[in-house]
């Protein structure tokens, strides 16, 4: 495939073939299961997936069909098949389901439903976080099949419930096993991007556990003056317990949770570390004063970011605003809690272990109370054939104008790729993503950068083309 062909054909088509229905993906108002009590029957989902069918549909693209499969009490999910001509079938991975909107914190003009191109990014919910994957997808096809190259056999699988742990992933890739076949490649579209200079394949991703942790003493709140040093402080019987899993003063998590870091990984952590320098973080915007952990040890605040387990306090219940807080102790504390693991702790174990040390002895007898307990594993990439590899450097060389791609880790989780990879233990999974650091993804201000899009759909194009014909 001509590269010079492909990006100026990227180019012509960017805006009606990506931006503008990446656009009005955004406003549709959908949530993921665990954020939206009614999302089997207020109809968004669907409507989601509805629009991005509707959309390939308008492609013109010889031999696509599409099934969404959905069930009572189950997610939905989403496969979209192209019947190539060329080698190998290739499935491409993205989700549709969107984290909160977080509507307080926007930068003024922006919303979460609100697409508004500013600069160079494109902001909204489900901007980088996952709504790209079908379009650039979608885009990449038609650029290889412009220049008439024969197309693998492909399945674009977008899953409904990502970001609420895919619960049902396995029950539903049986359900949709006609449609998937035996994938020889899987390019999960959910992945990062280092910086925006090259093309960078993800070599780890971390797991998760996630719970809600609750703390009482007393039925209801009592005057904090008449009562105060006779009723425990739910609050603090709650952070006694969180000093189980890390260490308040260095926020490094016990030992229970770690694994040790492989040579493969810490030399990793130095190439990277050299590569980006303070560019790990900077980005970061700190406050004047504040530093970022392992601030003087850039290799660790690397492994801190994507090796280490790591705790962080997401949600809180129990806490009134700060204008309607009375002299009171109150009836109970709860927490959400994220304890993001190495990419290989077992993280079913890890969510019992969490448990047992969450419950165990509570101070002052308090009734500790465990719920929405969910968990998945994390990542550890396998080893490619060759021709991937030079496929990679290709695709980094003619886009990017790189010596060849990059590889790096991220600290965040994708529990797909691990479940993929037991399902279908052959399939070679190749982790690309168009999130970059500065992304916020998860956030008020969620954005995806648009001339790197532009130059990551050159590269699918690229690598596709390879799919079915080297």
């Amino acid at each position: 495939m001509d590269a010079k062909t492909a990006t100026q054909f990227i180019e012509s088509n960017f805006d009606s073939c990506f931006l503008n229905p990446l656009k009005d993906f955004v406003e549709i108002p959908n949530l993921t299961p665990a954020f939206d009590e009614n999302f089997l029957t207020n109809g968004l989902i669907m409507d989601a997936c509805r629009y991005i069918t509707d959309f390939a549909d308008a492609q013109n693209i010889p031999g696509l069909t599409h099934r969404l499969h959905s069930e009572e009490g189950k997610s939905p999910m989403l496969c979209i098949v192209i019947e190539g001509t060329g080698k190998r079938n290739v499935m491409f991975y993205g989700h549709v389901d969107k984290q909160p909107h977080m509507e307080d914190g926007w930068d003024e003009g922006l919303g979460a439903t609100k697409a508004v191109v500013r600069g160079d990014k494109l902001y909204g919910r489900g901007s980088s976080d996952d709504g790209y994957a079908p379009f650039s997808a979608l885009l990449a096809i038609k650029t290889v099949l412009a220049q008439g190259v024969p197309l693998p056999r492909i399945v674009i699988c977008l899953e409904c419930e990502e970001e609420s742990g895919s619960t049902d992933l396995i029950y539903l890739l049986d359900k949709m096993k006609s449609e998937i076949q035996v994938p020889d490649i899987c390019i999960c579209l959910d992945a990062g991007t280092a910086d925006y200079d090259n093309l960078w394949l993800t070599s780890s991703l971390r797991g998760v556990v996630a719970c809600n942790v609750r703390a009482e003493v007393v039925p209801s709140g009592q005057h904090s003056g008449i009562l105060g040093g006779i009723i425990p402080e739910s609050l603090s019987i709650l952070r006694a317990i969180l000093d189980r899993i890390d260490e308040s003063s260095t926020g490094k998590v016990v030992s229970t949770f770690q694994t040790p870091v492989p040579s493969w990984k810490a030399k990793e952590a130095k190439e990277l570390a050299a590569l980006k320098g303070k560019g790990l973080y900077e980005f970061c915007n700190f406050l004047d004063g504040a530093k970022p952990m392992f601030h003087d040890d850039l290799s660790e605040m690397y492994l801190g970011n994507t090796w280490y387990a790591m705790l962080s306090v997401t949600g809180a219940n129990g806490l009134p605003p700060t204008a309607d807080a009375g002299n009171v102790l109150r009836a109970f504390t709860e927490f959400r809690i994220s304890l993001r693991l190495p990419p290989n702790k077992d993280s079913a174990v890890a969510a019992r272990e969490l448990q047992e040390i969450i419950e165990k002895d509570p101070p002052y007898g308090a009734k500790i109370t465990v719920s929405g307990l969910n968990h998945g594993d994390g990542y550890c990439k396998a080893e490619y054939e060759p021709w991937m590899y030079d496929s990679l450097s290709k695709a980094a060389q003619s886009n990017f104008g790189s010596k060849t791609f990059g590889t790096f880790a991220t600290g965040g989780s994708i529990p797909f790729l691990t479940e993929l990879s037991k399902v279908y233990p052959t399939t070679m999974i190749v982790g690309l993503g168009a999130a970059g650091a500065d992304c916020n993804c998860h956030n008020p201000n969620e954005n995806l950068d648009l001339p790197f899009s532009k130059k990551f759909i050159g590269a699918l194009a690229s690598v596709l083309a390879d799919c079915g014909t080297v």
